[in-house]
């Protein structure tokens, strides 16, 4: 029976997951920009990130880059 509580091992078990892919798009998304030949400044190389957050009723991931990064196609899965 739903109590209304958040599931906390859920979430964690969650938040886990998505580290783990966010490490796996960054490392990915790296070596897609060196591959590429498109890593000349290392701006968006070093730009590349990921943020998990946790919230009481929700949790977000958020890739993070420069802006131009959004017209480069780093990510192919």
């Amino acid at each position: 029976m739903a109590t209304g509580k958040p599931d906390l091992k859920k979430a964690e078990n969650t938040k886990l997951a998505l580290d783990k892919f966010g490490k796996y798009l960054v490392t990915q998304s790296r070596a897609n920009l060196t591959r590429q030949k498109k890593n000349v400044t290392k701006t968006l190389y070093n730009s590349l990130d990921y943020e998990v957050k946790v919230n009481p009723k929700s949790i977000e991931f958020d890739f993070i880059m420069e802006a131009y990064g959004e017209w480069l196609s780093l990510i192919h899965i």
